[in-house]
Parts: structure tokens; sequence; C-alpha cells
């Protein structure tokens, strides 16, 4: 199944923002993932809130804004897409978007697909009980995940495993806590498991 990230080449990507290009004749694919087929740019500010523009190839374009404090109101197909596009960029070329300028420096290099091979990082999750889990990446948050074994599943499709930590409890919150030690995997696209 083609993912963004296979149809797109990064343009720009450094402290401030990345820019993702549309290749050339890739219109069928965008419609199957369900964009404009006049897609031709996809712009993200990083920092802690951001701005998504969506540019078509005559220029024209619309804008979304997330993040820390606020967001505007979007429909399910806006939101998909959304989704679609952090996807491609936090996972498949695990670029750092969210943050300060400081988070960003690891990952700004980071230019296709083959840049991010044996990059380092540290995991941690945390979760109460049954609860949700909270991912950490390099100590700031990254994701949420359902349970312990959606969470694990990812660890385990986006990245090899250098060490691995007991379950522990935090001495302040409680809350249990596995750490990682991992290095992003090559992508490869037979490697596309559901979460």
């Amino acid at each position: 199944m083609t993912k963004l990230c296979d149809i797109v080449d990064i343009k720009n990507n450094d402290l401030t923002s990345i820019t993702l290009e549309i290749k050339d004749n890739k219109e069928l694919e965008l419609i199957n993932l369900g964009f404009d087929p006049k897609l031709k740019y996809i712009y993200l500010s990083k920092g802690e809130n951001h701005t998504l523009k969506f540019i078509k190839s005559d220029m024209d374009s619309f804008s979304i804004d997330f993040g820390r404090n606020g967001y505007t109101l979007i429909s399910d197909d806006v939101k998909d897409q959304k989704n679609k596009i952090i996807d491609c960029i936090s996972n498949d070329f695990s670029i750092t978007y969210d943050g300060e300028r400081k988070d960003f420096i690891k990952t700004s290099n980071i230019m296709s697909l083959d840049d991010k091979k044996d990059l380092e990082f540290k995991i941690s999750l945390y979760w109460f009980n049954d609860g949700d889990v909270s991912m950490h990446r390099d100590n700031r948050f990254f994701k949420f995940f359902k349970n312990l074994s959606q969470a694990e599943s990812y660890i385990d499709k986006y990245y090899n495993i250098q060490n691995k930590s007991e379950i522990h409890k935090s001495n302040q919150t409680g809350c249990n806590i596995l750490d990682y030690d991992v290095s992003c995997k090559e992508y490869s696209i037979d490697n596309d498991l559901e979460l």
C-alpha cells in the first residue's frame, strides 16, 4: 500500500519548518490517500503551535492551525489528511516537529527516508494500570496509545530495540514506566501494520 512518504520529497527541513513536495505524476496516489490531486506542497511549522499549509500546483492554498494554544475546527476529511501528514513526518521520516528549537536539531538533517537509518532515540512509556499509554521520545511527549500492547507494536514497527528496561514505578506519581534505547529501522513498504 502506497503511503504519503512514498510520493513526497523533503524540500526543506530546518529548525522552524518542514516542506514536502509531491513527486511528479502522483495524482492517482494522492486521490487514493484522500488528498486533492492538485496538491503540490505541504508546509508544517515546527514549535509548540503549528500551521499546516496545503499548497496546490496553481499556488492556491489553505491552512489550519493546531497545537498547544488552540486549533482550527476542521472536517473529518481534513483531519484524516492532517493525521497522514503527521504520521509521514514523525513516523516514516522520524522528524521531530513538536517542541522547542533544541528538540529539532537532532532530526533537522533528515532529507530522505534513508537519512533516518540508525538514528537513535530514548523512548519511555508511561501508564497507570490498564489505561492509555503516553510515549515520550527523547524526554518529550510524542504519542498516546490505547494500551501497552499497541505502544510496543509501534516500537517494534519503527525501531530496532537496543535496550529495554524492566517495568518500574515512578517515585513521584506511581505510574508504570518502561524505557527503551532504540534506533530507527530502515523504511519498508512491506512493514505496514495498522496500529
